[in-house]
């Protein structure tokens, strides 16, 4: 059959490096093209001097893991003219070099190619698209035959030599050379039974879409999670993720489209700046077993990528390259062990965010000032709570209405870097520092932090400002992003109302902006502010024309303000690669997202939704519900923050509190003086006004990763985190059904139920923490420990390691609103209840095994400060010793408190500090044996010593849990 076009000779090799980009060893086999023109005879030629090249023992003649189509960049490529072999498998054509060309073609040291052996067979027909397969398994990401050839420039696969179910390809496109500003491809349909994207649906914010459609995907999606359909032979379930990339000054974002192909879309954010013209590394996707390793894996190689390009592109910098082949002939051969992550990113969370803290945002909006700012203080130390860090929000700048009420500042400007009349006292001469010594001598703030937008300010600064001259602000010239103008119609009324009222956007430029952040942070710096809530950030989206487009001017704007927050405002006494105290908002533009981890040396925290709306009872669950599975993308960029909230707004409360609790992110409220629930705070803070924050960031589990809680009726949404001490964890169950956003009303909106009715909001006045509230039955579900996806891999990495499948482990879990104490084993669900609008959260923690000197086996799972959203965050390590013929359990534990174990023998003594404690110890009615005591006061944030002892005389508990034959009932342990 002949070929559809003038046939073009590509040229591809194979290449093979081992890197620790994601702390294991990688197979990187990079393929790609660049076209060659040729005569049809010297293309038979080739064909029959060549052969079938593979890499696998399947004898199936695909390259690597992948079989494709002409690979063929459309002609201009960098290597024309030099000799391949053609290589041709299943109706498919690729080209590996000849042999001796290896030297020609500038391998580096250290790889190899895999070189033809065995001759070709006939060439077939091509009609059918490109298969992709990745892993040991083969996963294909995408429906076979869906992926056109036509559109393929290069493939580079990668595969984890110790995780055989990994594996994972970027995908660079064909442009074309007529230089535009942006350029779409249909890329094929996902190959998935079920799918969860997160899309943009506002300029600044994302949210998640669950849907088995693939026409449903949203336009502007910038991650998709997808579940493949199952092995037909070994039943394995692998999942698959899609990443759209950032190349060069391009980003991409996915979108569904009628016949259920996704579509790539790709758009520099500058008319004058065009997509490169062949090779866009535009789409990462992968494959693995484990969803949320997937995840974790695939962004480490993203943001190792893009690590590599913030440096080679920074503003300025020049040297910038986009592209799978420059990646592979001119970077892999540098990826050594010590240089595949040029910088290691410190986990560590930034000091102010282990404290309560408290914005003045939702107290006063932009009618804050100094005075109002102690009024709302004085009011939480009146009622018994001492945040240590505060945030000074919008209105205590100078902008060009400094009294605008809130709702009408959105088109002002920055006039001065200093603070305004509000917050300056003429007669002492002093300025925001009156404000932030008060703060600290009088109310214990020991982080005080001021809020400011990326740009300066909403409409960003003032072009006539005498204060601002300086920095050469020009007007900027706006550009529509289309797919945000699709799905944001405020931003189009936005661009509309803006030319019609000629009003002006001014913008620092890129090589002003250092400058610019330098001296505003100076200055604040010598006010005593200790860091800053930087806002509006993806506002750059539509600021590139001009500047290089908006990937390079987000990319200016962040290397600076990375510089200049660690030069001011570092917690580390300046070390080399800390953070600084900066929180990230409105920011969920990839061009920001992907570039973040690259320009801070620490992870960044980031803001995880839209806003929390106090007054719009349609939103909370909305909000719950957007953090949840934002996280998925947000935690591999950095720390996600769950935003402020109030603790006196019903039931929805609650959520809030436990969701924050729960979260790994900073805790901050937001409540108005006179308007505070304490009974909430007293679950959150110590009494040193720190909380019990776990160490990383939470996500949803599994069971609820392709549920969309908000508008199935018999689904609840269940996140978990991990804790600090080792075998100890936390899941959080919601129940959100009944609003959600309304994209045509643009709106949070009543959702229908199965009658058709539409569902009421989640409405004030219930018992908090009670199940199934009045007129509900609420909804059934439960907690396994495996829900805690840490101890489901601790688990299995245990066994693994033990050379056995399963053992016989047990779990405690605790239910906090329930205040009851179950044990079972990983997989064994605890059963639970919840109505509409209601949350639970269960400490879990693994059953240790010990035996006394006189041979008794006991069992120990602590579970920590049960008065406490998160119980086990109070236990900072844990171990089992033997000392003086006693066994012991040995903990670090923080706060005080009633604290509770599970505990099969009754202690011979319990040592708090190394003085006896009171404690007490029997079984419930279920059978289940606990130990109880009071944690003393007077925890001032130093972690304490907790020793429970056994000896000799030690006996299994008694109580009501225990029958006539002395054999307790209800739960084995």
């Amino acid at each position: 059959m002949p070929w559809p076009r003038p046939p073009r000779r590509a040229l591809c090799f194979l290449c093979i490096a081992s890197c620790e980009s994601v702390g294991t060893s990688f197979a990187v086999h990079s393929v790609f093209a660049a076209a060659a023109k040729t005569s049809p005879s010297r293309a038979a030629a080739d064909l029959v001097r060549g052969g079938a090249a593979s890499s696998s023992s399947s004898g199936r003649g695909t390259l690597g893991m992948a079989s494709g189509g002409p690979y063929d960049n459309g002609g201009g490529g960098e290597r024309q003219g030099v000799p391949a072999v053609q290589a041709v498998a299943e109706g498919k054509r690729v080209a590996v070099p000849a042999a001796g060309e290896e030297e020609e073609l500038g391998l580096a040291e250290g790889f190899a190619s895999t070189m033809p052996q065995a001759p070709p067979p006939p060439v077939p027909s091509i009609e059918e698209g490109v298969k992709i397969e990745l892993g040991k398994y083969k996963a294909a990401p995408f429906e076979p035959g869906t992926f056109s050839p036509n559109i393929l420039y290069a493939v580079q696969l990668l595969r984890s030599e110790e995780d055989e179910s990994f594996g994972a390809a970027f995908i660079s496109l064909r442009a074309g050379n007529d230089r535009a500003p942006t350029r779409t491809w249909n890329v094929g349909r996902p190959n998935a039974t079920s799918m969860m994207a997160l899309a943009r649906f506002k300029l600044w914010w994302m949210m998640p879409k669950h849907t088995t459609k693939a026409n449903e995907i949203p336009p502007e999606t910038q991650m998709m999670l997808t579940k493949l359909p199952p092995d037909p032979e070994t039943g394995r379930q692998l999942y698959g993720l899609f990443i759209p990339l950032i190349d060069g000054q391009a980003k991409c974002n996915l979108k569904g489209l009628p016949d259920r192909s996704l579509q790539l879309f790709a758009e520099t954010g500058c008319p004058d700046t065009p997509v490169p013209s062949s090779d866009v590394a535009g789409l990462y996707v992968g494959v693995d077993e484990d969803p949320f390793k997937l995840v974790e894996k695939s962004f480490k190689l993203v943001n190792t990528r893009l690590r590599n390009q913030v440096k080679a592109g920074s503003f300025g910098a020049g040297g910038l390259v986009p592209g799978l082949v420059h990646d592979a002939e001119k970077q892999l051969s540098r990826w050594k062990k010590s240089e595949v992550i040029s910088k290691k990113v410190d986990n560590t969370s930034p000091d102010f965010s282990n404290y309560l803290g408290w914005c003045t945002w939702d107290s006063f909006y932009t009618s804050v000032d100094h005075d109002k700012v102690f009024k709302g203080l004085t009011s939480l130390r009146e009622a018994g709570i001492c945040p240590k860090w505060l945030v000074l929000d919008d209105g205590w700048q100078s902008t060009s209405n400094s009294d605008a009420p809130n709702g009408e500042q959105w088109m002002d400007h920055l006039t001065s870097i200093k603070a305004n009349g509000k917050f300056r006292d003429e007669k002492e001469g002093t300025d925001l520092s009156r404000t932030v010594k008060k703060a600290q001598e009088e109310f214990g703030i020991d982080y005080f932090l001021v809020w400011h937008a990326i740009a300066g300010y909403w409409a960003g600064v003032d072009l006539d400002s005498p204060d601002l001259v300086k920095y050469k602000p020009r007007r900027a010239l706006l550009n529509r992003p289309p797919g945000i103008v699709e799905v944001d119609p405020d931003m189009k009324m936005f661009f509309r109302v803006s030319k019609f009222l000629n009003k002006r956007f001014g913008v620092v430029p890129p090589e002003k902006i250092r400058s610019f952040y330098d001296d505003y942070h100076r200055y604040l710096k010598s006010q005593g502010v200790h860091g800053v809530k930087v806002d509006a950030q993806s506002v750059v989206n539509f600021l590139g024309r001009g500047n290089g487009g908006s990937v390079m001017l987000a990319r200016a704007f962040h290397t600076a303000l990375s510089k200049s927050v660690r030069k001011y405002f570092s917690d580390s006494d300046g070390e080399k690669g800390e953070g600084g105290r900066i929180i990230h908002c409105m920011c969920h533009d990839s061009e920001i997202l992907l570039q973040l981890p690259a320009c801070y040396g620490r992870q960044p925290v980031i803001r995880g939704s839209d806003d929390f709306y106090p007054r719009d009872k349609g939103s909370h669950s909305p909000h719950i519900y957007a953090n949840a599975f934002n996280s998925l993308m947000i935690s591999s960029c950095g720390l996600q923050d769950w935003d402020m909230f109030q603790t006196n707004i019903g039931d929805a409360s609650w959520m809030h509190a436990a969701s924050r609790a729960v979260s790994g992110g900073p805790v901050y409220i937001s409540d108005r003086p006179g308007d505070h629930n304490t009974e909430i705070l007293r679950r959150m803070v110590l009494e040193d006004g720190g909380v019990l924050k776990p160490p990383a960031n939470a996500l949803p589990c599994l069971k609820s990763l392709f549920v969309d809680p908000q508008r199935e009726e018999d689904a609840l949404l269940s996140i978990w985190n991990e804790c600090e001490a080792p075998g100890h964890g936390v899941v959080a169950v919601f129940n959100l059904f009944g609003s959600a956003w309304s994209q045509g009303r643009r709106t949070y909106a009543p959702v229908r139920t199965s009658s058709g009715a539409l569902s009421g909001v989640p409405v004030n006045g219930e018992p908090a923490g009670q199940n199934g509230g009045e007129g509900s039955l609420g909804v059934g579900g439960g907690v396994k420990p495996s829900d805690c996806h840490r101890l489901l891999r601790d688990y299995r990495a245990e066994g693994k390691e033990a050379g056995i499948v399963g053992d016989d482990s047990r779990y405690a879990v605790y239910f906090h609103f329930g205040d009851r104490l179950g044990v079972g084993g990983l997989d064994d669900e605890h059963p639970l209840v919840l109505s509409k609008g209601k949350c639970e959260v269960a400490a879990i923690s693994k059953v240790l095994t010990f035996d006394t000197v006189a041979g008794t086996e006991g069992k120990w799972a602590s579970i920590g400060l049960v008065d406490m959203f998160n119980a086990g965050g109070a236990i900072v390590s844990e171990k089992l010793s033997y000392q003086g013929g006693r066994a012991q359990a040995e903990m670090t534990v923080k706060g005080s408190g009633r604290f509770l174990a599970l505990c099969s023998l009754r202690p011979a003594a319990v040592l708090f500090d190394g003085k006896s404690v009171p404690f007490s110890h029997s079984r419930d009615s279920e059978g289940v044996p606990s130990l109880e005591l009071a944690l003393p006061t007077g925890y001032t944030g130093k972690p304490r010593s907790l020793v429970v002892q056994w000896d000799k005389d030690s006996r299994l508990a008694g109580g009501s849990g225990v029958n006539g034959s002395g054999r307790p009932h209800g739960r084995v342990l």
